[in-house]
């Protein structure tokens, strides 16, 4: 029988729990006979007790640190046509969240030293349409905010603190998360401050911000059953909530922890030249959410500690913008409002129709045009023709759903009107093979959809 290898793992969440688990167990029994599930008096005093810690006026907890993101855009109203400065070396959620709300991510390179945005390539990446710039303090560090926030003032931009790895971690003795309109950040469990689930938390001095993400996350709505937009379902459970009370009493001693650990790493680190290791900012208070290194041979060092039984993982292995995968390149490409639109369905097409209905029905014309942009960029992007056509045919169907009942819920377009959907789907995936038939497409289309105004205008 072979001895399976016991690995050093990167968090030893079973360690932590060990330590604390007595506490957690109390605080979750007291939910559980409580009754109350969601929102409730843990979620209002952890929002409380964050904002304390973080030194804000204002945080809203949330689903998830995605949710945080994709809500402060919502709540600053960016969406199509706008643009927002960021850093593709980071987790995929950052832009991901400037996507979902059909604006157009612009990347500006790290600087090597510190893997946050380099603030002196920011300005030259500022066009018209830029609305906000979203720096990441990853692994941890605080980004260079003075830099950040000069450039923003003279542009007139909002500033987003993706603070999702860095709770806890200081600038000039002030807390990451404080120093832009809004600031964002990850309850999920591999955090320094993280649940035994899904969390997230949003902060901001404005009450207008505050007010407005409160209603999105909770369906739109500040009052049960008035919705005043389309919104989501992104409230913290009350267990969630109950069990980061706890942990955050901890967060303090295991920042320092980590802290402790890197300094050690460091002194080990001194004498071998083909490691550097990472850099701290002056008068900054970095918490080592990752402990980060550049190497030579990375990927054989890698392998080398895993099969050494050393938890080590690759953070991150290579930009999303290259991965070979369809959807951000498409996303990197757009120009054209009605394209930004399109790419959506591709994207997410779940959060299209919440996002989409309420402008598409302006005209016929402007929303055959912008179902004309999404068949060109199924033949214009390379995307796999024989793959995808259950994807376009889902995509026309629920553009169809749109434009001609007025709103997005799935229904049967056979039965509704059979001509339309049929000679919708037939043309779109005859413009799959052939680009040439874009023209025609468009004209067909406002010769059969001219008869659908009236149903419309409903």
């Amino acid at each position: 029988m072979v001895k399976e290898k016991k690995m050093i793992p990167i968090l030893d969440s079973k360690r932590q729990y060990a330590k604390i688990g007595a506490e957690v167990e109390k605080e979750v029994l007291e939910v559980l006979r409580s009754g109350q599930y969601i929102l409730g008096k843990h979620n209002k005093a952890l929002e409380q007790e964050l904002a304390d810690f973080i030194g804000v006026k204002h945080t809203v907890a949330l689903n998830s640190g995605t949710d945080a993101l994709h809500l402060a855009l919502r709540a600053l109203d960016i969406g199509a046509g706008d643009e927002v400065i960021s850093t593709a070396f980071t987790f995929v959620a950052t832009s991901e969240a400037i996507g979902i709300v059909g604006a157009k991510p612009v990347f500006v390179d790290i600087d090597p030293d510190t893997f946050n945005i380099d603030p002196a390539k920011i300005e030259n990446a500022i066009t018209p349409k830029t609305k906000a710039i979203i720096p990441v303090h990853l692994y941890g560090q605080p980004a260079n905010m003075d830099m950040i926030l000069d450039i923003a003032k003279r542009h007139n931009l909002y500033v987003i603190e993706d603070a999702c790895q860095a709770i806890g971690a200081k600038l000039h003795g002030k807390m990451v998360g404080s120093f832009g309109d809004i600031g964002c950040f990850s309850f999920y469990p591999t955090k320094n401050l993280g649940g035994m689930g899904d969390g997230g938390l949003l902060t901001t001095n404005s009450d207008v911000i505050r007010d407005r993400v409160l209603a999105l996350r909770n369906h739109g709505g500040a009052i049960r059953y008035h919705h005043d937009e389309i919104g989501v379902n992104s409230r913290l459970d009350e267990i969630q909530a109950a069990i980061l009370r706890v942990k955050l009493n901890y967060i303090n001693e295991w920042n320092e922890a980590r802290r402790a650990h890197a300094k050690t790493y460091n002194e080990l680190f001194a004498n071998c030249e083909d490691v550097q290791t990472p850099t701290e900012l002056d008068d900054t208070y970095c918490v080592y959410h990752q402990y980060t290194v550049k190497i030579p041979n990375r990927d054989n060092i890698h392998k080398m500690l895993q099969e050494r039984g050393i938890g080590a993982m690759l953070y991150y292995p290579i930009p999303f913008t290259m991965n070979g995968k369809t959807a951000y390149k498409i996303l990197l490409h757009c120009t054209s409002i009605h394209v930004r639109h399109a790419v959506q369905l591709h994207v997410a097409l779940e959060y299209c129709t919440h996002c989409l209905a309420k402008f598409l029905l302006v005209t016929v014309t402007s929303c055959t045009d912008w179902l004309l942009c999404l068949l060109t960029i199924y033949t214009k992007h390379g995307i796999d023709k024989s793959a995808d056509e259950v994807i376009l045919q889902r995509n026309v169907a629920l553009l169809l759903d749109i434009l001609l009942l007025g709103h997005p819920f799935s229904v049967n377009l056979d039965a509704v009107f059979p001509l339309v959907a049929i000679t919708v789907t037939l043309v779109a995936l005859s413009v799959l093979a052939e680009e040439v038939h874009v023209i025609p497409v468009h004209l067909r289309l406002r010769k059969y959809l001219k008869c659908s105004t009236a149903i419309v205008s409903l």
